[in-house]
């Protein structure tokens, strides 16, 4: 199922939760700011919601901020009303700060079932983007599911076989197969089939970092 039609169904679902609970009481989040933004205008990123930041502390000293720094309020007290939070784009989430977010969750709750008791929705495809290494940090951009509290949680599956985005049957068997490393003959012959020169013309785009852009007028 393309993106598109996940972030469709996934809407409806926040429609139908958000009907049954108090609406504060729902933590609508994704793995980056991008994809919160198509979820509406009161979610957020997972790690501004969990008061992580870039996930450089420890969990003991997490503990000591939330329980002495003013600065962590606004975090304990979403924490603290949430009881169902939902998570976009899980594939970018590393088993490390999936594992961070949970350990914050048990503690600001005080309760040590999984994720504090809050009510876990996740949606994603493993097959599109990984979760990005951070060596400084330590997080060596594991899979979420790699964690063992991932399994523990998760009890019910729901897969979305269906695709919507494209209808050609060579190229969905050529993105399937792509996807599991496994091309056929047919497949590398279609990607073969594929590649040709092409022609910018005069009318292109060009992109450029944001950086770039602004140091540009300045060199």
């Amino acid at each position: 199922m393309s993106d598109k039609h996940l972030d469709v169904a996934l809407w409806k679902i926040l429609q139908e939760i958000i009907q049954k609970e108090d609406s504060k009481n729902v933590a609508v989040t994704a793995t980056t700011g991008m994809a919160s933004l198509h979820l509406g205008s009161n979610a957020t990123t997972l790690h501004h919601w969990a008061g992580i930041l870039d996930g450089r502390h420890s969990i003991e000293k997490l503990q000591e901020l939330f329980d002495n720094d003013d600065s962590y309020s606004e975090a304990k007290k979403r924490i603290q009303i949430t009881k169902c939070l939902i998570i976009d784009e899980i594939s970018m989430l590393s088993a490390k700060i999936f594992n961070m977010v949970e350990s914050v969750c048990r503690l600001v709750k005080k309760n040590n079932q999984a994720f504090g008791g809050i009510q876990v929705l996740v949606s994603g495809d493993f097959k599109q983007l990984p979760p990005v290494p951070n060596y400084r940090l330590g997080d060596e951009g594991k899979y979420c599911f790699e964690s063992e509290i991932f399994q523990q949680t998760f009890h019910h599956h729901i897969n979305l076989p269906k695709v919507m985005r494209q209808h050609e049957e060579d190229l969905i068997k050529a993105v399937n197969e792509l996807c599991n490393g496994s091309p056929s003959a047919e497949t590398l012959q279609l990607m073969k089939s594929l590649d040709r020169p092409l022609d910018p013309g005069d009318d292109h785009t060009e992109i450029v970092s944001f950086l770039e852009q602004t140091l540009m007028p300045a060199l």
